[in-house]
């Protein structure tokens, strides 16, 4: 893991007792669905159950309201858990309003956020004209890049905008949002992400990192599934 130290890797997923210990995991990031799947209905409960995993590390929980006021009261509750904690913001809302005049209401009271559902180098544009001036809070700023290539358009382009774009204002990061596999961590070290959040099938797949391509042919051969498989199916 050592190629991946100009990095911080965040674990988004629901086994935080699995993977929260790993070496190389920085920070968190939930989602209702992530928190649903562990059996709990409280960010709070949630936050208390898993805090000595998660110490001092980044985590950030999802605000899932619509209105301006509910926004900033739940915002505030989520950062009372503690000073490394990140309220979550869409960039906009269901009805297609932007959401930067709450947030900068929100930095403004020295609470962390975490702007996400980030799309398209417009946004980034908006955010950054909007929130340049604001350094006393820190802010990510979350561009989907995994949804992003899901569209079959590349995200790189898009990630080496958001990571220029925002270079010289130090309280600001870019973390890369929906890691597809491995390649996708080199690249976004390239484009000059701060971050990037992976899943569990990700953490998995570390067992093939730097895998000799010649040994990968005989991978399949020595996989008790796959032999199980071959031995059930007649020709």
């Amino acid at each position: 893991m050592r190629q991946y130290e100009d990095i911080k890797i965040f674990y988004d997923g629901s086994d935080i007792t699995r993977y929260g210990n790993l070496y190389y995991i920085e920070g968190f990031t939930t989602n209702p669905l992530s928190i649903i799947k562990s059996n709990i209905t409280s960010y709070r409960d949630f936050y208390n159950k898993y805090k000595d995993i998660i110490d001092n590390k980044y985590i950030s929980f999802e605000v899932f309201k619509d209105n301006d006021r509910d926004i900033i009261n739940d915002a505030k509750t989520i950062a009372s858990y503690g000073t490394n904690i990140y309220a979550s913001i869409p960039i906009i809302k269901l009805n297609g309003d932007s959401n930067l005049k709450v947030i900068k209401t929100i930095l403004k009271k020295r609470i962390n956020v975490n702007i996400i559902n980030i799309f398209t180098e417009s946004q980034l544009l908006n955010i950054y004209n909007s929130l340049k001036n604001i350094s006393n809070s820190s802010i990510i700023i979350s561009v989907s890049a995994g949804m992003i290539s899901n569209t079959s358009i590349n995200p790189n382009k898009i990630m080496e905008f958001a990571c220029k774009l925002f270079k010289e204002n130090d309280n600001i990061k870019i973390l890369w949002n929906g890691c597809k596999d491995i390649l996708s961590i080199q690249e976004a070290i390239n484009a000059g992400c701060d971050m990037i959040s992976i899943y569990d099938n990700i953490i998995e797949s570390f067992t093939y990192l730097n895998k000799d391509l010649e040994s990968l042919s005989t991978i399949n051969k020595n996989n008790f599934d796959y032999i199980s498989a071959k031995q059930s199916i007649t020709v």
